[in-house]
């Protein structure tokens, strides 16, 4: 379940989101499309519980996981443990972040952050989200940094990951994938 009801989050006084209520509980992939500055990352962390809501009400039964717009990876750990770190410690997690770098087409496991690309730490960031046990996925802005072709795969990889998504983009194109669109 994912329901919005009549919430309004202020910074000061400019009004952010005004009285917004909104079912979203039977749709699978949701986009949040926009111009800068409209409210969509607002929206995404007032979900979350990161910003305060003003009024109103958000009301979810399912576990979150968080990919913010910056990747926010560990400098000190590899890209294998970056992914680890939402896991346990035993061998079996080590494989399954293997898979979920994989998967999001990424593979110098070894690498530490700074010797990545903006795209490559996003796809890690993203790998990161996708192995975690959140059954709400929160995605700010997952595909900015990337290439069209591993784009269009990562897109497609969200899509079929079976779970609850909300996801922000500036992208009309990354709509193709969403059960529901909401105009910010």
């Amino acid at each position: 379940m994912l329901k919005l009801d009549n919430i309004t989050v202020k910074y000061g006084d400019n009004t952010v989101i005004d009285n917004l209520s909104i079912d979203l509980s039977e749709h699978n992939v949701i986009a949040l499309v926009g111009p800068s500055g409209c409210g969509k990352t607002t929206l995404l962390n007032a979900i979350a519980g990161f910003v305060p809501l003003d009024n109103g009400k958000i009301i979810t039964d399912k576990k979150i996981s968080f990919m913010f717009q910056e990747p926010r990876l560990f400098w000190h750990l590899t890209a294998l443990q970056n992914v680890n770190v939402v896991l346990s410690d035993k061998k079996e997690t080590l494989d399954k972040a293997k898979r979920a770098l994989e998967a999001v087409g990424f593979f110098d496991f070894d690498k530490y952050p700074h010797e990545l690309s903006g795209g490559m730490q996003q796809r890690v960031a993203l790998a990161r989200t996708l192995v975690s046990d959140g059954e709400l996925l929160l995605l700010d802005e997952p595909f900015s940094a990337l290439d069209p072709e591993s784009k269009a795969k990562l897109l497609d990889l969200v899509k079929k990951d079976g779970r609850q998504t909300v996801f922000v983009t500036h992208d009309p194109n990354d709509t193709k994938i969403a059960d529901k669109i909401i105009e910010m």
